[in-house]
């Protein structure tokens, strides 16, 4: 445990010691100008029962998601914001349909997994690069339009503190999708991904060591077949922190805190057992999911063990 004492109050003139002089310098003989002085102690320590069971269990308890109305599920995106993107660009003969926005959607989807040079050897004639699936679906001009045009959030109402504000609806959609269709298992881990990109932003990271060591940091909460149940995307100081969660559990663990909040009610009192490396590992955080039954298995520093 270290104890950083700042400067004594200079308004404050005598340096009389409060206890007795003859017994030594202890912190119970500080003078009255030091006694009135601001302290800060640090130190690893493991937070008490009482703690997590008032201000964590019960913040658990109370977040829960909405789960839209059926009928509505069918208006999964909205093309308002790229509307008015089009008009502010002064583009007239532009005018997109939701069907148009999820065909757009699906052929991102599948040039995750079917990779090609660029986006244009989607349409190529040549068999080696063209896919049929995309040629028929949508026309390569249409699509390069529609990349060049959407949009998902008002330029207008700018969030500074969000690096990621122009997705970030589609994010929180697609979020809670993932856990109202979430089945839940038993086994499930907490990991960094790597998203690959190359061009230029501020939330890219360089990871030495990793197999993709450009692109960006995504915190992934996955079952065990690979189903991605919850995210966060890791850009430096989240604007959705929370101090109490940063100081309990390190910055790192934070976003997986949260994740765990999100569970819809249904699916939160599961006995799940989770799985992470010694990036997130602590006492605290194995306590802490000792005392809302759950159970957490993870390599551990050295550095993050007590020195008793």
């Amino acid at each position: 445990m270290n104890i950083f004492i700042e400067p004594p109050d200079p308004h404050v003139l005598t340096d009389e010691d409060s206890g007795n002089g003859d017994e030594g310098a202890y912190t119970s003989n500080l003078s009255a100008r030091q006694l009135t002085a601001g302290a800060e102690i640090s130190g690893t320590n493991i937070i008490d029962e009482n703690t997590i069971a008032l201000e964590i269990v019960d913040e658990l308890e109370d977040t829960d998601i909405k789960i839209p109305d059926n009928e509505k599920t069918t208006d999964w995106v909205k093309v308002e914001q790229s509307k008015l993107y089009v008009l502010f660009k002064n583009v007239n003969d532009f005018d997109v349909t939701n069907d148009e926005i999820k065909c757009f959607i699906g052929i991102l989807i599948l040039s995750g997994y079917n990779g090609l040079p660029g986006k244009r050897f989607y349409w190529d004639s040549s068999d080696d690069v063209g896919n049929s699936l995309v040629k028929d679906s949508m026309r390569r001009d249409r699509f390069i339009s529609i990349m060049r045009l959407i949009h998902c959030a008002n330029n207008i109402e700018i969030n500074v503190n969000d690096k990621v504000w122009k997705l970030r609806p589609v994010m929180d959609m697609l979020k809670d999708k993932f856990l109202i269709h979430f089945v839940p298992s038993h086994n499930l881990n907490y990991d960094e991904s790597m998203v690959k990109y190359f061009g230029k932003h501020s939330c890219k990271k360089f990871i030495r060591g990793k197999p993709i060591r450009l692109g960006y940091k995504i915190w992934c909460l996955n079952a065990l077949d690979g189903y991605l149940i919850n995210f966060d995307f890791y850009q430096g100081i989240s604007p959705k922190r929370k101090v109490l969660y940063e100081n309990m559990f390190g910055k790192c663990t934070d976003p997986f805190i949260k994740m765990l909040a999100k569970f819809p009610k249904e699916k939160k009192y599961l006995p799940y057992r989770f799985y992470f490396y010694n990036l997130f590992t602590g006492l605290n955080l194995l306590k802490f999911l000792k005392i809302n039954g759950y159970h957490g298995t993870g390599t551990i520093r050295e550095n993050r063990l007590l020195k008793n």
